[in-house]
């Protein structure tokens, strides 16, 4: 049996085993609670995409095209004891492809039904339909592990019958779903949420705390690098897990046994000031943003279609290109200023949009999903389609130069 540790963050240093986290189809999850004198039940079950596959529904059909289940359904049967103060969950966790989920989802519906008949029954029921759920483990694409979740956020994850590398993706993947489930993603996207990771606990606690605020803080200087106003928000959100962590889990003993000591204090003083910093500098980009969109287009196209007529004109003695070009630049700009007009409204409008909800857009789902297509394609290739693309540009810039400098050019009436 191989055995892992993680940890899901609590601030408060204790997790209420409340179910936080359904997914993106509530239709193929479900939730269950129920307290007893003596014992507390939690049944929960979550859809997961299991697969690299980008842009949602685009992703599903190529998936489908390629005949992968890209979906996996986690079913976590918990139960925590009055005898243990009610600080350990702990249950079986069955993986299920969608097709066997399918086949025993009436089979957790009718334990819902039975959720408020006595307390002995009900857990014959609650271990009845565990062991139903449980045999389906043994079909393909599908598994069966055993958990162990403390209220201090402390997580053990045991498999059966795996190889070294199988049972660290398979333990990851359920960790994974656990933290979903008992955990609000408040510092950091859901969909990007790789900070912590489950390690084998054969290799002694110390190595998992060590592993474990490694993690926490080497996520909080990768935030400080990208200089932004919301990642500093963030990287001091999990700066607090990381406390929290380390005054739960890490007693004073432990830490003079190799744990590393982080200068805390320091690190929130960088953070504010790096906060600072960035509010200022998004501010005069703000500022020069809308300066240039609001004004120096509006006024430079102004001042170049008002001062036109004092240039000379083509067939005037001595013209130079460049006065033929702009003397031509403003003929067109006369001809097509309607077009041009609503064209820098709207153009303004998007640059004002796009400084409120830059960090929306660029940490969105999708935003993600472009950068993982472009990083799965070879380097090589991708450095020559921006070649081929800088040139091609180039070429239709050069011609379209020499085409306004050898037409003729109409005074007007």
């Amino acid at each position: 049996m191989k055995t892992f540790c993680g940890w899901v963050p609590t601030i408060t240093g204790n997790l209420s085993f409340a179910i936080v986290g359904q997914g993106r189809n509530p239709k193929r999850n479900f939730k269950l609670s129920r307290a007893e004198d003596s014992i507390r039940y939690v049944v929960v079950s979550q859809t997961r995409r299991t697969t690299d596959a980008p842009f949602n529904r685009v992703g599903d059909l190529l998936n489908r095209f390629l005949r992968r289940d890209g979906y996996t359904v986690y079913v976590l049967f918990g139960k925590s004891l009055k005898d243990e103060q009610y600080n350990l969950l702990s249950g079986p966790c069955v993986e299920l492809s969608l097709a066997e989920y399918a086949k025993i989802e009436r089979t957790l519906e009718q334990l819902a039904d039975y959720k408020f008949i006595a307390g002995d029954q009900f857990d014959a029921k609650f271990d009845e339909v565990a062991n139903i759920v449980a045999e389906r483990s043994s079909h393909p694409g599908c598994g069966l592990s055993a958990i162990e979740l403390s209220r201090d956020g402390k997580v053990e994850i045991s498999l059966n019958n795996l190889s070294e590398a199988e049972a660290q993706d398979v333990a990851s993947q359920i960790f994974f779903f656990i933290r979903d489930v008992c955990h609000v993603h408040q510092h950091h996207a859901p969909t990007s949420d790789t900070i912590l990771d489950v390690v084998p606990s054969s290799e002694g606690d110390t190595h998992w705390k060590r592993e474990t605020l490694y993690s926490l803080f080497r996520w909080v200087i990768q935030q400080k690098r990208s200089r932004s106003p919301s990642a500093f928000v963030d990287a001091k959100g999990v700066l607090a897990y990381a406390r929290a962590f380390a005054e739960k889990h890490c007693g004073a003993a432990e830490r003079e046994i190799g744990l590393p000591q982080y200068l805390r204090e320091a690190t929130i003083e960088s953070l504010d000031a790096g906060l600072a910093r960035a509010e200022f500098e998004e501010k005069q980009k703000g500022k020069l943003s809308a300066a240039f969109f609001n004004r120096i287009i509006p006024v430079s196209a102004l001042l170049l279609a008002f001062l036109s007529p004092f240039y000379r004109t083509p067939d005037a003695i001595g013209a130079t290109d460049q006065e033929i070009l702009v003397a031509k630049f403003a003929d067109w700009l006369n001809a097509h200023i309607i077009d041009i007009s609503a064209s820098v409204v709207f153009v303004v409008f998007l640059a004002n949009v796009g400084i409120i909800y830059r960090s929306r857009i660029f940490g969105g789902r999708a935003w993600f999903d472009f950068f993982r297509l472009l990083f799965s394609i070879p380097y090589h290739v991708v450095l020559l389609i921006l070649l081929v693309t800088t040139g091609s540009l180039t070429v239709l810039g050069v011609q379209e130069y020499m085409n306004w400098t050898s037409l003729p050019f109409d005074p007007g009436p």
